[in-house]
């Protein structure tokens, strides 16, 4: 529910901030290619390390901080976060 709000508040914004939108959603889609990476590297019938698993959830929060500031973020998140956590996969 929390992220569908944040995609309501994005929305919302997106008519005033084309500019910085724009920006985010680059930055969210170098991620979400080197995240896919990743997960191409294991067969099909391997699941994926929990903590790779876990990489998905931390771009959903990180499109939560730049989209839907107010609503808050489970934990601290960052790019440099996420491309650490990819690293370590």
């Amino acid at each position: 529910m929390r992220y569908l709000k944040a995609l309501r508040q994005r929305l919302e914004k997106l008519p005033c901030q084309p500019a910085q939108d724009q920006r985010y959603q680059a930055s969210l889609t170098a991620l979400q290619q080197a995240y896919q990476q990743r997960c191409t590297a294991y067969p099909a019938e391997q699941s994926l390390p929990e903590q790779l698993q876990a990489v998905r959830w931390m771009l959903e929060e990180l499109r939560v901080s730049y989209f839907a500031q107010t609503l808050g973020t489970a934990y601290p998140i960052s790019e440099k976060r996420l491309y650490r956590a990819l690293q370590d996969q």
